[in-house]
């Protein structure tokens, strides 16, 4: 079975409730998440058990990450 993982993933703040779509950097699947935000900032979230959180400055960032597409391979 292949995985495929998206290259992008939605990134919301907290404070402000804004949606950013952000590139992905860096992925281990429910360990961490590193995205791009707006192709200047570099945000680390980590696996809290439900979702990625992170943090910079007095902002918080929460993530669902990235969607992953298992294909079956073979006849």
């Amino acid at each position: 079975m292949k995985q495929y993982i998206d290259e992008t993933c939605l990134v919301t703040c907290e404070d402000n409730d804004r949606n950013i779509q952000a590139d992905i950097l860096g992925f281990k699947e429910q360990q961490y998440l590193t995205v791009s935000l707006e192709k200047s900032l570099k945000l680390e979230l980590r696996w809290n058990g439900k979702i990625y959180e992170g943090r910079m400055g007095k902002f918080s960032f929460i993530s669902t990450g990235p969607k992953i597409t298992q294909v079956k391979q073979g006849r």
